[in-house]
């Protein structure tokens, strides 16, 4: 299915993807949103914030998330922050580093988010390894 876009965000369509399980857009420029709702009483706006030859740098507002994606990458995102993902989107065309197109697809198989574990302030030093008798003759 493809996807109707507008200029302004209150005047968007909603985009159904729970019915077809996923849509795809329409060459997006910089600047563009699409409305979309994975589940009725929610909705979602995509925004492109910036197009180059070989990436898209979009935000997703409910929860606003940031991502760039490079061309054919997908990524899983986790929209309510319930650990677990909610939908993936990917990068399927790029037009003169300025139009971007993408699917968007809902996730019917719950997968969880990977824990992040925090890091460390230690830093491992690594050293050149000498072994004795070696060196230059």
């Amino acid at each position: 299915m493809l996807v109707k876009i507008c200029e302004s965000e209150e005047s968007l369509p909603v985009n159904d993807v729970s019915g077809t399980g996923s849509i795809t857009t329409g060459f997006l420029s910089s600047g563009t949103s699409i409305k979309f709702s994975i589940e009725k009483s929610v909705n979602h706006i995509l925004t492109v914030l910036e197009v180059t030859n070989t990436s898209a740098k979009i935000r997703i507002k409910s929860d606003t998330i940031e991502l760039t994606l490079n061309i054919f990458e997908e990524k899983k995102i986790d929209l309510d922050n319930d650990n677990i993902y909610d939908l993936s989107v990917k990068l399927i065309d790029i037009r003169n580093g300025k139009f971007a197109r993408f699917e968007i697809k809902k996730l019917d198989v719950k997968e969880s988010v990977p824990e992040q574990k925090e890091s460390s302030n230690i830093t491992e030093e690594i050293k050149p390894r000498i072994e004795i008798g070696e060196g230059v003759k």
